[in-house]
């Protein structure tokens, strides 16, 4: 197996434990707490502070700005025009994987209750500290051209990944609290594959060919081609995968197969190790909603293979409407599939409020196709009397 799809193997691993721990469909067999230890409840109780210690809140405290630098060098390196497309894969799947890990730590903060900002953080700003870069640096990346960016991207993220495993080493030698050991753990093993990948890429010559940056169709397919081939899915874009899976009927779902919605991307695997990376459309992002009235579960990015909602195949009637403009993008009535989601292409670059009208109730949430982090599973969506 050759680096990078070791790495897109761990990337997978690594995606999948941020899911569950943010509370993604991926291995769910159900809605209710007790239907898969993969899925939690809306009302399953937080983590008291009791049981973090000083080296996990220092863990979380210094990793969420350590993580926020890594996902700003990526957005400066996706904006290059002509990227390789190993390149801009790479920076989209750190990018990817390292947004909803903020999320989470900022989340056990604020449960510790410990004021994310407490730190100082001040000394990592002039970088040299945990691999950091300092303010100039992060401007002569984005001065860059492509060959020179892409070439300070690798040395720079290669110092930032190193920093980031030692203090995650710190944190399982030294730490109490276990989903933070195991997401330190987590941070060990991807970002040293991901090391040993960008070392890889500059010994081969980072010099920028071929590729835009954006999200896009056109993008080729990343990962193991025998994969898609396997499950009837080779030459099929992510648009055709996604609406052939997500309204496949739930007891004809593939069990060996994973396929998880990402705004930029869609990453298959099966149960034998093999990832591949479709890209999605440029100019659309598939948003899922499952609408409810007693049971749920937490869900960051919509899974097509294992997602299970409460209301299956039921009628219901579906607003979307932009924040900035006021304009109604979506207005019809749908049948929920028989996962219990329905499924919407949205434009990208959108704020808007989704509403969902079922019999007599109604729910409304916030959606974003703004950030290669927004979710695509929204399962908030409670129906309650108007």
């Amino acid at each position: 197996m050759n680096t990078t799809l070791k790495k897109n193997t761990l990337i997978l691993g690594a995606a999948l434990a941020a899911a569950l721990t943010l509370g993604s469909c991926a291995g769910d067999t159900g809605t209710g707490p007790s239907d898969s230890p993969g899925a939690s409840s809306t009302e399953a109780p937080a983590v008291s502070s009791e049981e973090a210690g000083q080296a996990d809140v220092m863990f979380a405290q210094m990793m969420v700005p350590h993580h926020e630098q890594a996902v700003e060098m990526s957005d400066i390196l996706l904006a290059k025009a002509g990227l390789r497309p190993e390149i801009a894969t790479l920076a989209e799947e750190i990018r990817a994987a390292q947004a909803p890990e903020i999320k989470q730590m900022n989340a056990w903060l604020e449960d510790w209750g410990v004021d994310p900002q407490a730190a100082d953080h001040g000394s990592m700003d002039h970088g040299g500290m945990d691999g950091m870069l300092a303010p100039a640096e992060l401007e002569r990346l984005e001065r860059a051209d492509t060959a020179e960016a892409t070439r300070l991207y690798l040395e720079g993220m290669i110092e930032h990944h190193q920093g980031a495993v030692q203090m995650a080493e710190d944190e399982v030698a030294e730490g109490q609290h276990p989903e933070a050991i195991a997401l330190a753990e987590t941070i060990i093993e991807t970002q040293s594959a991901e090391i040993r990948e960008m070392q890889e890429l500059l010994e081969a010559g980072p010099a920028a060919a071929g590729r835009d940056g954006a999200a896009g169709s056109d993008s080729p397919v990343v990962g193991d081609p025998d994969l898609l081939a396997d499950h009837d899915l080779a030459g099929l874009d992510a648009r055709t995968i996604i609406e052939r899976l997500d309204t496949q009927a739930v007891a004809e779902r593939p069990t060996d197969l994973v396929a998880s919605v990402q705004p930029e991307q869609l990453i298959v695997a099966d149960d034998r190790g093999r990832q591949a990376a479709v890209p999605m459309p440029a100019d659309e992002v598939y948003v899922s909603a499952a609408p409810y009235v007693s049971q749920t579960h937490q869900c960051h990015f919509h899974s097509l293979t294992t997602c299970l909602g409460e209301l299956q195949n039921q009628d219901v009637r579906v607003t979307v409407v932009d924040n900035a403009t006021g304009e109604v993008i979506v207005e019809e009535r749908l049948q929920t599939f028989d996962n219990g989601f329905v499924g919407l292409w949205l434009p990208r670059g959108i704020d808007a409020e989704l509403t969902v009208e079922h019999d007599g109730k109604t729910a409304t949430s916030m959606v974003s196709t703004r950030n290669a982090d927004d979710p695509t599973c929204l399962t908030d969506l409670q129906l309650t009397s108007t």
